[in-house]
C-alpha cells in the first residue's frame, strides 16, 4: 500500500507540473511490467503439429544445424504449453529425404507420413555468421507457413509466400571463430537463436527477451519436456 500510494503522489506532482519530472518512464514499467510483444498467430494446441525445416537453397552449413532450427523451435513452443500434442521434428526431417522408392516427398506427404494434422513449415532464406567473410556478425532470414495436412491448405499467413522472420547482422563483443568447428559450433547457436525467433511468433513474450539481440549462447532453456 506504500509504494502504490508513493507512486499515486508522483504521478499527481507531475500532473500538477512538478518541476524536472521525468519519472514516468520507469513508473510505467513498474506498474505494467516490461514491454511485451505480442503472439503474431496462435496455434490449435490441440492438434497434433510438426515443425518442419526447409533449406532447398543449402544456405544452412550442415543436416545437423538445420535440425537444430527444428529442435529449438519445438523446445520453446513446449516451454511455453503452446501445443499439447507436438509431433518431434526427426521423423520429418527423415522422411524428406526419400521414401523407399527414392523419390521425393511433398511438404504435405511429409505431415501425413508423421501422422500430423498441421505442419509449421520454415523455409531458410539466408543465414550465416559473417556478412562480409571477415566480420562476426551472426544473421538469419526465414519465412514461415502454417499448413493443413488434411485439407492441403495454408491456414497462415495470408501471404502465400510465408511471414518473415528477420535476424539482420548482429556485431558480436566475442573474437570470431578460427577454426571449422568453432564456425559450425557459431552456426548451431544462431541456429537455436532462429528457432526461438521462429517459436516466439506463436506466443507473448518480452521484447528484452526477443531472439538475436545479445551475443551468441547457449540457450537457457529451463525446464520442459522433449517430445515422444
Amino acid at each position: 500500500m506504500i509504494r502504490t500510494l508513493s507512486i499515486i503522489g508522483i504521478l499527481a506532482g507531475c500532473a500538477t507540473g512538478m518541476h524536472g519530472c521525468n519519472v514516468l518512464g520507469p513508473i510505467a514499467y513498474i506498474v505494467h511490467g516490461p514491454p511485451k510483444i505480442d503472439a503474431v498467430y496462435t496455434l490449435d494446441p490441440d492438434r497434433a503439429t510438426v515443425i518442419f525445416v526447409d533449406d532447398v537453397g543449402s544456405r544452412l552449413p550442415s543436416r545437423s544445424v538445420r535440425g537444430e532450427v527444428a529442435s529449438s523451435a519445438q523446445k520453446y513452443l513446449l516451454r511455453e504449453e503452446c501445443l499439447k500434442d507436438l509431433i518431434d521434428y526427426r521423423p520429418a526431417l527423415l522422411a524428406a529425404s526419400s521414401d523407399r522408392s527414392g523419390t521425393i516427398l511433398s511438404i504435405i506427404e511429409i505431415g501425413e507420413s508423421v501422422k500430423a494434422d498441421v505442419i509449421v513449415y520454415v523455409m531458410i532464406e539466408d543465414f550465416g555468421i559473417s556478412p562480409d567473410g571477415q566480420s562476426f556478425s551472426p544473421f538469419a532470414y526465414a519465412r514461415v507457413k502454417v499448413l493443413d495436412v488434411k485439407t492441403q491448405k495454408r491456414i497462415w499467413p495470408a501471404d502465400e509466400r510465408g511471414h518473415p522472420v528477420r535476424m539482420p547482422p548482429n556485431p558480436q563483443t566475442t573474437t570470431a571463430p578460427t577454426t571449422v568447428g568453432g564456425r559450425l559450433e557459431s552456426s548451431r547457436l544462431l541456429a537455436a537463436e532462429l528457432g526461438q525467433a521462429v517459436a516466439q511468433l506463436f506466443y507473448d513474450h518480452e521484447a528484452n527477451n526477443a531472439a538475436g539481440k545479445e551475443d551468441l549462447r547457449k540457450p537457457e532453456m529451463g525446464p520442459f519436456n522433449d517430445p515422444t
